[in-house]
């Protein structure tokens, strides 16, 4: 009984030790993992959001860079209310005396910004101002940031124009209460020494992923910046702060519950095992743990049968015993089991959505993408939606295959589909037929797109393959487009229709045609 007691003693002593030592090798670990997980997702944050509000600018560069010229020019000058919810209101002052002004006329159509007068202008302005500040509002909430902001550097050095600047908390005044209007296009005084980062984003003309630290009476915050611009010159910076006390808060509270629950769980399993251990057979129990220990060193299965051999009572070690048994053979069985089935998911994952042939994704992938498209045509969204189709069919496909055999029909079809991804490498290449192929026209690509499509032309036009036995054979295709309008399109369909009929006109002009 003295004996017993002793060994439950050192036990005892030995799982509290345990405990303290895995608890803090896992706190430590926990906090490591946490921190990079929260610091991975606020940076992941910080840049979606300037990712999304970049795309926003420049979805129309010209008009963007308009509004920002004549707000930094005429920023004493503007006084916009601070109460605003939404731009409509503005938006329709400007179009109500722009249609008195000029009836009949269209904005940008015939009369531009420069030609307007003085007051159209600033409505203009007001109007394209609140706009943008409703969407930097938005994202803001959306994404659950502290502030942001576009900057612009003066040309007087160390001081930077706040073209925008959007705060969770309202603007107050010295007396702590909201003000009744905001600044317009701030201009503050901030050398290198003070955002060293941001300065050196606007220096090298790229964007990094360095930040720069700010801390007050309130909270300590990190800004990363995106660098804008149009025609690859230099208009901007986005500016996203991130709050460094809650992305600590987050981490602190996630290792904490981590570490609470796991010593939870390992008190528990300690305080029931020692039960056990005191109540029945401490000699059966050390036969148990030498037989783990054999299998934590050899990693032999077999130790399992010697264990079930010595299985002799229907009591809680020979439960444990048979369950430990059980487990290691389950163990051996399911991690061969899960490495297989992995690879074969893996495996089928990537062949589902690729085409054979040629390489790009196929029409299963293609048709996932549509489903994709019309949800967000249909979720009326006011953000515009921006993409286009350009269908490409193999000229005289029938008449490869008959006269050089369908394996030179094959190599036709991966040269053409070689010069589309190519040409249009900003935007995702589809299979969809034996000859057909479907280009969702999008960043670049759907800005120049008549470019790529000269582009195109001119490659098909000399575009050439061998055949097995040396035969020199040209090719050619036929390409159309279409690009979303949201006026006439209802769906995905009715783009790739107009495409696809724009396609079969480009056809008839070649005369590839085919008469059967």
């Amino acid at each position: 009984m003295i004996k017993n007691k002793g060994l439950l003693f050192k036990f005892g002593l030995f799982f509290i030790i345990f405990l303290i030592v895995t608890l803090t090798i896992f706190g430590a670990t926990i906090f490591l993992i946490q921190n990079n997980i929260y610091k991975d997702k606020f940076e992941k944050n910080a840049h979606n959001i300037a990712s999304y509000l970049e795309k926003t600018i420049l979805s129309d560069p010209d008009d963007f860079l308009t509004y920002q010229n004549y707000l930094i020019e005429h920023r004493d000058e503007i006084d916009i209310p601070v109460d605003f919810d939404n731009y409509l209101d503005a938006k329709s002052d400007f179009y109500s005396a722009f249609s008195k002004e000029y009836p009949n006329e269209s904005y940008n159509d015939k009369i531009a910004f420069d030609d307007m007068t003085d007051e159209l202008k600033e409505l203009y302005i007001i109007y394209r101002h609140e706009y943008f500040t409703i969407t930097f509002r938005n994202a803001l909430e959306a994404f659950d940031a502290p502030y942001l902001y576009y900057i612009v550097p003066s040309d007087e050095e160390g001081f930077l124009y706040y073209v925008l600047s959007i705060e969770k908390t309202a603007r107050l005044d010295e007396n702590g209460k909201e003000t009744d209007n905001m600044l317009i296009c701030d201009l503050k005084e901030k050398t290198k020494k003070d955002v060293p980062v941001l300065y050196k984003v606007w220096e090298k003309g790229e964007d990094s992923d360095d930040y720069d630290t700010f801390s007050n009476n309130y909270m300590s915050t990190n800004s990363y910046y995106n660098l804008v611009k149009i025609d690859d010159k230099k208009v901007g910076i986005i500016c996203v702060d991130i709050d460094v006390s809650t992305l600590r808060s987050f981490i602190n509270s996630g290792t904490s519950k981590e570490i609470f629950f796991l010593g939870i769980v390992l008190i528990s399993l300690t305080a029931i095992l020692l039960g056990v251990i005191n109540k029945n057979y401490i000699s059966r129990l050390v036969s148990l743990q030498n037989h783990i220990t054999e299998y934590t060193k050899t990693k032999d299965y077999s130790i399992a049968k010697s264990i079930e051999k010595e299985v002799v009572n229907e009591d809680e070690i020979s439960t444990l015993s048979t369950q430990v048994s059980e487990m290691i053979i389950e163990i051996e069985n399911y991690v061969g089991s899960l490495l297989s089935t992995t690879k074969e998911l893996k495996t089928t994952q990537i062949l589902a959505e690729k085409d054979a042939l040629t390489g790009v994704r196929n029409k299963t992938a293609y048709d996932r993408i549509v489903d994709d498209f019309n949800e967000l045509i249909n979720s009326n969204v006011i953000e515009p939606i921006e993409f286009g189709l350009a269908m490409v069919d193999l000229n005289f496909l029938k008449v490869i295959n008959d006269t050089y055999g369908h394996e030179t029909g094959n190599i036709a079809l991966k040269k053409i589909c070689s010069i589309v991804c190519v040409i249009f490498s900003h935007s995702p290449v589809f299979r969809i037929g034996g000859d057909e192929f479907v280009i969702i026209l999008e960043n670049n690509d759907l800005a120049n797109i008549k470019k790529l499509i000269k582009e195109f032309h001119s490659k098909v036009s000399h575009a050439t393959i061998y055949t097995n036995d040396g035969t020199r054979c040209e090719i050619s295709a036929s390409i159309g487009y279409a690009i979303y309008d949201d006026e006439i399109d209802k769906d995905v369909d009715s783009v790739f229709n107009r495409a696809d009929k724009a396609m079969y006109n480009n056809k008839k002009k070649m005369g590839a045609v085919r008469k059967n």
